[in-house]
């Protein structure tokens, strides 16, 4: 159930990101930088909750 709950939140954090950078409130460098972030998380420490 845990993994459930993080992985729904970084899918909001990803749609925010997304839309932040659409209306340009952030910068290229956060934005792929969040995803990076994200992705690793998801890749790395996800697994391990299970």
């Amino acid at each position: 159930m845990n993994t459930k709950i993080f992985s729904i939140f970084l899918i909001v954090i990803l749609i925010v990101n997304m839309v932040l950078f659409a209306l340009q409130r952030i910068n290229a460098l956060i934005f792929w930088g969040t995803i990076i972030i994200c992705a690793a998380f998801a890749y790395l420490v996800l697994p391990k909750l299970k």
